[in-house]
């Protein structure tokens, strides 16, 4: 696809690659190609939409070439899931970490209810992200729990001005 016609997700919770990074992207894309298709969705509007490869559509842009994408039909919880586990690899800031988790657990839980069924659809929701994710479930429950800081509570706890446990009781509070 073209990848100046392809929108960006909205729900994008990471940041771009720094100047470096992209620079290595575009050195080896113009070298080996690109490795791994990006994927998009068509939203509403019939329009794609980059769920993940947002990168590497940066990097073809620039580079002035066609980006190689897997178009998949998705809803918004499975295109959530799909973003947060596709950016698993790269080191991501507890602002990012945070963010990404909520917004995959929260899909995860919407995914998994069912009225036909009893029990906590979130306990196990986040066992079993705990498992993907290679951590402890209380470890994930205090990442998860930080998204939902507003941003500068947030970024105070990533700074260490607040501790990562006084952010998560501050989680419980209402806005």
């Amino acid at each position: 696809l073209d990848p100046n016609s392809i929108l960006p997700y909205p729900r994008h919770k990471f940041r771009p690659y720094s100047e470096e990074e992209m620079q290595e992207l575009q050195n080896s894309i113009a070298e080996q190609g690109v490795l791994q298709n990006a994927i998009v969705r068509r939203n509403a509007d019939g329009q794609y939409e980059m769920i993940a490869g947002h990168n590497r559509q940066q990097a073809c842009i620039h580079l002035g070439i066609k980006l190689p994408c897997e178009v998949r039909e998705l809803d918004d919880d499975a295109a959530d899931i799909v973003m947060v586990d596709s950016n698993h690899y790269r080191v991501v800031t507890l602002f990012e970490q945070a963010r990404s988790q909520r917004l995959k657990y929260e899909a995860m839980c919407r995914q998994g209810k069912r009225s036909d069924i009893s029990g906590d659809i979130g306990k196990l929701t986040l066992e079993k992200m705990a498992e993907n994710e290679e951590a402890s479930a209380s470890t994930l429950y205090r990442i998860i729990r930080l998204g939902y800081l507003i941003d500068e509570l947030l970024q105070f706890v990533e700074s260490r001005r607040i501790d990562k446990m006084v952010g998560v009781t501050l989680s419980h509070l209402s806005e």
